[in-house]
C-alpha cells in the first residue's frame, strides 16, 4: 500500500493551532493537536486512510514524551526481527525504558490492547543494562555515555531495536535517534547499525527519515 506522507511532528514548544497531514497529496486532515501527535500510533502509515476530514475540538497539547512513544510503537510496526530474536512462538513483544519514565508511561496508555504482528505489547523499566537482553525494543534517554555504550551493546547481541533521543544516540551504536529539527520532531538512522543486530526496516519507514547514515562499529566505542 502507498505510504502517506507525512509532515514532521511539531514539538510541544511549538505545535499549535490546526494540524495537518497529506494522503498522497489527496487527503487533507485537519485535528485537534492531540489527534494529530496520535495520528502515527492509531493510524499505521502504512494503511491507507480513509477519504473523510477528521475533526476534533482543541484539547491541551500532546507532550514530547508523548509524540515520543507515538514514534516508537511506529518504529515497531515498520521493522522484521530476526527468527532467533522474535520467533513465530513468541506471545508477547517486550518494549524496555532505560531512564524516559515519562516515555514510558505515554507508551503504556498508548499501546493498551494493541498488538504488533499478532504479538501482545508489554513495557518494562530496565534497571540496568545487562537487563536488556530479554527485550525486543529498547528506548534510552540521553544517560551517560558508558552506561548507553553497555546497553546498546547488549541490545544488538540479542537482536533488539534501540530507539533514543540523546545527540550521541547513533555514534554510541544506536539505530534510531529522535530529534528536534526547526522545532520539529524527526529521526535519524543508522542503517549499519541496523543491519549488525540483523533487523529489518522498511523501505517506507527509510524514506520518512531525515537522515539515513550508515557509521561503522568503530563509532561506538
Amino acid at each position: 500500500m502507498d505510504l502517506p506522507i507525512l509532515r514532521p511532528f511539531r514539538s510541544r514548544e511549538a505545535f499549535a493551532g490546526t494540524a495537518r497531514g497529506t494522503t498522497r497529496g489527496r487527503i487533507r486532515l485537519r485535528s485537534s493537536a492531540i489527534a494529530m501527535a496520535f495520528w502515527m500510533a492509531f493510524v499505521p502509515f502504512g494503511l491507507s486512510m480513509e477519504a473523510r476530514a477528521i475533526t476534533g475540538q482543541a484539547s491541551q497539547l500532546p507532550s514530547d514524551a508523548q509524540i515520543k512513544a507515538a514514534f516508537l510503537l511506529n518504529f515497531a510496526r515498520f521493522a522484521e526481527w530476526s527468527p532467533v530474536a522474535l520467533t513465530d512462538s513468541t506471545a508477547v513483544m517486550i518494549f524496555c525504558f532505560d531512564g524516559a519514565e515519562d516515555v514510558r508511561i505515554a507508551f503504556e496508555t498508548l499501546s493498551e490492547g494493541k498488538e504488533i504482528k499478532g504479538r501482545k505489547l508489554v513495557n518494562r523499566k530496565l534497571s540496568s543494562p545487562a537487563n536488556a537482553q530479554s527485550c525486543h525494543a529498547v528506548f534510552a534517554n540521553d544517560s551517560k555515555r558508558s552506561r548507553e555504550v553497555e546497553l546498546l551493546k547488549t541490545a544488538r547481541d540479542v537482536g533488539a531495536l534501540t530507539v533514543g533521543d540523546g545527540p550521541q544516540f547513533l555514534t554510541c551504536g544506536g539505530m534510531i535517534q529522535l530529534v528536534v529539527d526547526d522545532n520539529k520532531m524527526r529521526f535519524d538512522i543508522n542503517l549499519a547499525a541496523v543491519s549488525r543486530a540483523k533487523i529489518k526496516l522498511s523501505s517506507k519507514l527509510l524514506a520518512l527519515a531525515r537522515r539515513v547514515l550508515d557509521l561503522p562499529a568503530e563509532a561506538a566505542n
